[in-house]
């Protein structure tokens, strides 16, 4: 197995590749280019959505992006949706891939 070329141990603040050139592309269509700008947009988008759900008293969570952080496989199956979406320009509904992402979740947990 090949060493990633990024590390999700310690709290050094580490890019997945993909995710990095993501970043760069948002950056490049809404802020002239500039990655911590659209970092930093980012974080204060998740900062709203996550206190406001603490102020009405639901439990703020990132119900897709958290579980890919913590599951590889997740994270490569999302990847891949987004990358389709961008290489097709076709837009991907999230309920479709999150379907076949708790199938996938089911046929692991059977075997």
């Amino acid at each position: 197995m090949a060493i990633p070329l990024y590390s999700w141990s310690g709290h050094e603040l580490n890019w997945e590749p993909r995710i990095w050139d993501l970043l760069g592309l948002l950056a490049d269509k809404l802020y002239e280019g500039n990655r911590s700008k659209a970092a930093n947009s980012i974080i204060l988008f998740s900062a709203i959505h996550f206190f406001n759900e603490q102020a009405k008293g639901n439990t703020p969570s990132h119900w897709l992006t958290s579980q890919a952080m913590k599951d590889p496989e997740q994270l490569e199956s999302l990847l891949r949706m987004m990358e389709r979406v961008k290489e097709t320009g076709v837009a991907e509904e999230l309920g479709t891939w999150w379907k076949h992402e708790l199938e996938r979740l089911q046929d692991k947990a059977e075997s």
